[in-house]
């Protein structure tokens, strides 16, 4: 049968007839269905955020007391381009179990790319953590899950914990029951219509479990089958309504049997026939009482539609897409509409998995010495082989940091955990070319998990309707307003002051509006960097004006309550012989101490110069004390005139004694002397806290971006070191941006550490195309020779 193809072009609609003989082009005009089915759906996906967030780690497990290092990629949600909308990013660390943050921090975002570190404290617990990125245009306040995660492991110490499950063939635990689902390709099953049933077993938990059983109708077996990937599968059979069809599993062997879903007696159903690098082919059937009818097949990725194919379907049609139509890989959706545009049936297909960056790495040796220099050369090229400008987040460490049961990376993160509801297992494996089934088992997963789950699903979207707006925001929103307001004063025009003067010496008043309420800007953040951004109301004192700030880490901390971390489940494995042992540093005679505890006891002190500045002069404001001119006696009887100045903490001054010896305080008696001492003066008043500082200037504060630092690495050939000194390095090279140049290429050195053993390397990033590519290698360090000088 012919069938129209339409696809879009700039925001038109282009018909082309595709047959044999004749191909003709028609306006968008002269197929307002067509249109209005692209544009309502193009419409709705405008209620989804528009940034993606991928986080990139140093390296997967960490130490207590180490340094933590990230890079967040913001995407467009549609062509994961670097967006350039936000300029805030909100960084947030939980334990996995308990729920308690252990850390909050703003970064400066620069054309859609975010870096620093994170300082992970020596009384942090054992466990797993979650971090995750919030900005302005990724964060709704909608039920949608946290997507923008990325997990670590922190361990006071490396000794090793081997998991005890092995990669490969999951055996059901037979004393545990399981979950068995059953879903029809294209969303019911249809009398009298070869259907394609696939399935999912799971554990309790949520780990897939592989299973084998039998399809019955009524009591005749119809059909026999097994699990072929992660307790997925699929069975053809031609359901009759009237008939009841159920499963029962002989492994694991279960008492239960499970019911398939209603056989419609009338229906339509959609099957993917077909498919190769070039097109896919569906076939489209109907019930023989059914009229015939015309039909529309809409393509669409990340809520973009791609292609709009139409025909005439009398019981049969089979329609062919090319897939040059959709410029990019990624889940396409298909939904099948009947000619009232009433969605009758819908197809998950991953397409285009050739379209990403290639990387290559290439070390200039396989195997290093300890503090040997190591040179990697980058190539990143496209799907034809075209050399790519991207960039890059590159890090080398050490294996035993490594762990390899993470399933997550930035193509499938991107392109599949983020587009998918639900927990998906082991997502990394669809896009490892090392697996050979990858594209079937693929394909499973989209009859399965994908099933009525993909995001960007009309559904889906109407669900966001009216939740589309942020809720944090690049600047840090306030209010200035008068707590008293004389009565003859209608009005003020009320500015707040910006300003650290820790960290610059500029001063910027920022105006408010009617209401009083008013942004610091990105800007003020950007310049108090490390520190605070101090706001003083700049109205009269006889107003006595407050300012009261809000806090995004708590509307984020509100939301996040009621949102499911949406982490994949990680691959069953073990790992080899070799990545069972300690590191070996090697070449001095040092010890690593497990931990070292140091306990001691002080006074309290300001990190902020400015607070202590505050704490200096509020001291000096109350203290009835007081300096003798020109005696240069404290509290001097003869010398309070209008010359006396306030004592100085820290100075020392000559003192007055009473007939008992002890110390004058300005309120001296009348039995006194001069005593040849002098101390070192002490304000006795009691210490100020910040909030009391703030409180009695009447200033408020904010922390600006966190401090940004370099990741320190040694330059061996510029200064060899002591090499009694131990390089206990772990992670030996972590560069968040390396910009590939014209030709695709970029050249990085590091050193290595005194560790040796096996190390592991990763290259994850993107180009301005929205390409996106994940590379991982690894090489040996082994114990450098020492020369014998008596030779």
């Amino acid at each position: 049968m012919p069938y129209h193809l339409m696809k879009p072009y700039l925001y038109l609609f282009v018909i082309i007839l595709l047959t044999i003989s004749l191909s003709s082009n028609l306006s968008a005009q002269e197929n307002p269905l067509a249109e209005k089915l692209a544009g309502e759906l193009q419409t709705l996906a405008k209620n989804s955020p528009s940034e993606l967030a991928y986080i990139q780690t140093n390296k997967n497990i960490y130490e207590t007391g180490e340094d933590l290092w990230f890079k967040t990629y913001l995407l467009n949600v549609q062509y994961f381009v670097p967006s350039p909308l936000s300029k805030t990013l909100y960084l947030q660390m939980f334990n996995e179990n308990t729920k308690q943050i252990v850390w909050q921090e703003k970064y400066e975002i620069q054309n859609g790319f975010a870096d620093g570190h994170v300082f992970l404290q020596d009384t942090l617990p054992e466990g797993s953590y979650f971090l995750v990125a919030f900005t302005q245009h990724s964060l709704f306040n909608d039920s949608s899950d946290l997507k923008t995660v990325r997990k670590i492991e922190v361990r006071k110490d490396m000794k090793p914990r081997p998991p005890i499950t092995v990669k490969g063939k999951i055996k059901p635990n037979e004393k545990q029951p399981i979950q068995f689902s059953t879903f029809p390709e294209g969303g019911n099953l249809i009398s009298g219509i070869q259907n394609k049933l696939a399935f999912k077993a799971v554990s309790q938990q949520g780990m897939p479990t592989d299973v084998q059983g039998t399809l019955f109708e009524d009591t005749i077996p119809l059909v026999q089958f097994k699990s072929v990937h992660a307790g997925m599968g699929s069975l053809t059979f031609t359901p009759l309504a009237g008939k009841k069809y159920w499963i029962r599993l002989s492994e694991p062997v279960t008492d239960s049997i499970f019911l398939l879903p209603l056989v419609y007696p009338q229906g339509i159903t959609l099957h993917l026939n077909g498919k190769d690098k070039e097109s896919l082919e569906f076939r489209v059937s109907q019930n023989s009482s059914f009229a015939k009818q015309k039909v529309y097949l809409r393509g669409q990725i990340r809520g973009i539609v791609y292609c709009i194919a139409t025909g005439t379907l009398d019981k049969e049609l089979k329609i062919k897409i090319p897939l040059k139509e959709f410029p990019s890989q990624g889940i396409a959706e298909f939904t099948l509409f009947s000619d009232s545009l009433v969605p009758v049936a819908e197809r998950l297909v991953y397409i285009n998995p050739e379209k990403k960056l290639t990387i290559e790495a290439h070390l200039d040796k396989d195997r290093y010495e300890t503090r040997g220099k190591a040179i990697l050369k980058i190539k990143v090229t496209d799907e034809n082989d075209q050399p790519v400008v991207a960039n890059l987040g590159v890090n080398v460490y050490d294996k035993l940091y490594h762990n390899p049961a993470d399933p997550e990376n930035i193509l499938s993160h991107c392109f599949l955990s983020s587009q998918l509801k639900g927990r998906i297992y082991d997502p990394a494996y669809y896009f490892d070319n090392k697996n050979k089934d990858r594209e079937e088992a693929l394909d499973l997963l989209l009859l399965t998990q994908g099933w009525r789950r993909y995001v960007w699903g009309e559904a889906a979207l109407q669900a966001k309707h009216n939740k589309n707006r942020p809720v944090i925001f690049d600047s840090i929103r306030g209010e200035v307003h008068a707590t008293r307001r004389p009565k003859k004063v209608k009005g003020i025009e009320q500015f707040v002051m910006a300003f650290n003067p820790d960290k610059n010496d500029s001063k910027d008043l920022v105006m408010s509006d009617s209401a009083g309420k008013f942004a610091v800007a990105p800007l003020h953040l950007k310049l108090c960097q490390g520190g605070y951004v101090y706001l003083k109301p700049m109205a009269p004192e006889e107003f006595r004006p407050h300012i009261s700030i809000a806090d995004p880490f708590r509307v984020i901390n509100g939301i996040t309550k009621i949102k499911e971390v949406n982490y994949p489940l990680p691959a069953l494995i073990v790992p080899k012989a070799d990545e069972l042992f300690n590191p070996i540093v090697e070449g001095h005679n040092a010890v690593k101490l497990a931990e070292v505890t140091v306990k001691g006891r002080g006074v309290a002190t300001f990190r902020d110069k400015y607070i202590g500045h505050l704490d200096s002069l509020a001291k000096f404001e109350v203290t009835h004390d007081y300096v003798g001119i020109p005696c240069n006696t404290l509290n001097c009887p003869f010398h309070k005139t209008d010359r006396s100045k306030k004592p100085i903490d820290g100075k020392n001054y000559n003192v007055c004694l009473g007939k008992s010896g002890e110390i004058l305080g300005p309120d001296w008696p009348n039995n006194y002397y001069f005593g040849d001492m002098t101390i070192t003066y002490h304000n006795p008043n009691q210490h100020f806290t910040e909030e009391e500082l703030l409180e009695r200037y009447n200033l408020s504060r904010l922390k600006a971006y966190y401090v940004h630092r370099e990741f320190y690495q040694p330059n061996y050939d510029k200064d060899p070191g002591d090499i009694q000194i131990p390089d206990f390095r772990n992670t030996l090279l972590w560069q968040p941006n390396v910009i590939t140049d014209q030709k695709g290429e970029a050249t990085l050195e590091f050193f290595c550490s005194d560790i040796n053993t096996g190390f592991v390397g990763k290259i994850e990033g993107v180009s301005g195309e929205g390409l996106l590519g994940s590379k991982e290698f690894d090489f040996f360090v082994v114990k450098r020779k020492i020369a014998n000088p008596l030779k």
